[in-house]
């Protein structure tokens, strides 16, 4: 079980990928990243009902995202699996999104808001993970997410 939480400790940056996928599809009127440095600070809670585990977790994380480039492409790693999305626009300025994916090893469901401006943005999110295989579990994650632009330089960070 402890290898599974500790593999659970990366479901934070999982979810900068996903959010870095809807924030490439920016609503009317909302404005697109800024090309260069970011840095986010990932803080949230991981809960699995059985044994009773709750857990904080907290990691700041550093991203280029290149001139020309989708806000995307850093963050998201060879999809696995189908992934659905939806999304509408909320009030002050925020987007919900609606995330389902499956894998042969059971599903992901998250529902979140982003607000983005070109030089910051922030978000929340809650995430249901239904894993049917080898063992049946669930996991759920609370995530609030805090970004903004460093500098158009990205130094050693690729």
């Amino acid at each position: 079980m402890r290898r599974l939480f500790l593999s659970l400790l990366t479901v934070p940056a999982a979810l900068v990928l996903l959010m870095a996928d809807a924030m490439a599809h920016p609503i009317q009127g909302e404005s697109p990243m800024e090309p260069g440095l970011w840095q986010v600070v990932i803080a949230g809670t991981v809960h699995i009902p059985s044994p009773p585990t709750n857990e904080a977790t907290s990691r700041v994380v550093q991203v280029c995202i290149k001139p020309h480039e989708s806000p995307a492409k850093p963050f998201l790693p060879p999809m696995h699996g189908h992934c659905t999305t939806t999304h509408k626009p909320l009030a002050s300025g925020r987007e919900q999104w609606n995330i389902h994916c499956t894998t042969p090893n059971g599903a992901v469901d998250q529902l979140g808001w982003i607000q983005s401006q070109a030089q910051n943005f922030d978000s929340h999110w809650h995430m249901t993970d239904n894993i049917t295989s080898p063992t049946r579990y669930t996991v759920e994650t609370s995530i609030h997410m805090k970004g903004h632009w460093i500098g158009s330089n990205c130094g050693a960070i690729h």
